[in-house]
């Protein structure tokens, strides 16, 4: 029997917005609110892939502190000739292709506003493609058991736009050369991310791909004798309320960065490794006092995985609020309409599952999803693909 198992990645559509949008309940039956992991958007992909949490897979943001290799060193002379403030699209677009040509990385430098003095002081986690073969060493991801298992497969390029991946899937399925899909769709990211309130533009994009998903399903049942879907999403977004200055405080302080302490600026938490350690004390009063944030304690760090035994991702973690954004920040220069990234508990973080058939298990938390991608793989069948070429 020839069968293929296809998950389409609805980056950002959480819970609370397809629940909220009654999204295609006569075909997805099966639905579950997911627990979403904290950290940057590509630790949630991460995640998802590997079935693992964070501090395994070492993806819990873009970039971190390095006292042996940096980005500035990996993209060597380079940086030397860019002006020493914050980082342009321009100057984005340069130290990625740099890196990728003369350092073999394979990952996005979407955002970066740093200086390259800055830079100095990290290094870049996202040097593997995710969705490659090997991407998320030494850990293995689902793509890594579709090649242990021989089973043909398709995978989409995140750096392909998402109707170029949609007409290589739908190929793949009337030529009925693959089993396994998984679809990364990032449209409704950029929508929620600039547009998070408004509701029209929301429904009319969450219709386009209803009408999208319908058609898929249509198409592989007409080619295979059983299909099964899912959407998943990994988290949702929440609208910004206010801004906050972080850094500017931290500055007043008399402290030296680079000499005292390195910090890393997310949109929705600071990360602070301590050279100095009498700057701890000093740093930390200062974040106890401000408002709509919280200092995260070892329990929380333990219990969302964040703690690593080299404090690669930083010594104290503080955590804003839901919609509130630290600005600046050392990936946007100003804060987005909405945001990621904050306490998987709130409403708004919550991933989702959605599917045609019953799950093999039960997703309660986004790294579930690496299982039930697994066990499809394993329902999965090569011969059958040749049988029926």
């Amino acid at each position: 029997m020839n069968k293929m198992h296809i998950f389409i990645y609805l980056d950002s559509a959480g819970w609370e917005i397809l629940n909220k949008n009654n999204f295609l309940p006569d075909i997805l039956r099966y639905r579950y609110q997911v627990r979403s992991q904290l950290g940057h958007s590509v630790n949630s992909l991460s995640t998802v892939l590997t079935g693992e949490p964070p501090n395994v897979h070492k993806h819990l943001g873009c970039y971190y502190y390095s006292q042996q290799r940096s980005l500035s060193e990996r993209a060597g002379m380079l940086l030397h000739y860019l002006p020493n403030g914050e980082t342009s699209k321009a100057h984005n677009e340069l130290i990625a292709g740099w890196c990728r040509s003369f350092r073999g990385f394979s990952g996005h430098f979407d955002h970066l506003a740093m200086s390259p003095a800055r830079l100095r002081f990290f290094d870049y986690a996202g040097k593997q493609n995710i969705f490659d073969r090997g991407g998320i060493q030494p850990v293995k991801t689902i793509l890594d058991h579709l090649h242990e298992k021989n089973i043909p497969y398709m995978i989409s390029d995140w750096f392909k736009s998402e109707q170029e991946n949609l007409h290589e899937m739908l190929n793949h399925i009337k030529n009925r050369s693959v089993q396994f899909c998984l679809l990364f769709m990032s449209g409704m990211d950029h929508l929620l991310h600039h547009a998070p309130n408004d509701s029209r533009k929301i429904t009319e994009r969450l219709k386009h791909y209803e009408q999208q998903i319908r058609n898929i399903i249509a198409e592989a049942h007409s080619r295979y004798d059983q299909c099964s879907l899912s959407v998943i999403s990994g988290h949702g977004i929440t609208p910004l309320k206010a801004s906050m200055d972080i850094k500017n405080r931290i500055s007043k302080l008399g402290l030296k960065f680079g000499k005292d302490y390195v910090a890393f600026y997310d949109p929705t938490m600071v990360r602070f490794w301590y050279l100095d350690p009498k700057s701890k004390s000093i740093i930390n009063e200062l974040l106890h006092s401000i408002p709509h944030a919280r200092l995260l304690t070892p329990d929380e760090m333990r219990r969302y995985n964040i703690n690593f035994a080299d404090n690669m991702y930083g010594e104290t973690v503080l955590l804003m609020e839901p919609g509130y954004q630290v600005e600046p920040n050392d990936h946007f220069r100003s804060s987005l309409p909405g945001m990621h990234g904050y306490a998987p508990e709130h409403k708004d973080s919550f991933g989702a599952f959605l599917s045609t058939h019953q799950p093999s298990a039960t997703p309660t938390w986004i790294g579930d999803f690496y299982h039930i991608m697994r066990g499809a793989v394993n329902d999965c069948n090569p011969e059958n693909i040749l049988q029926s070429a």
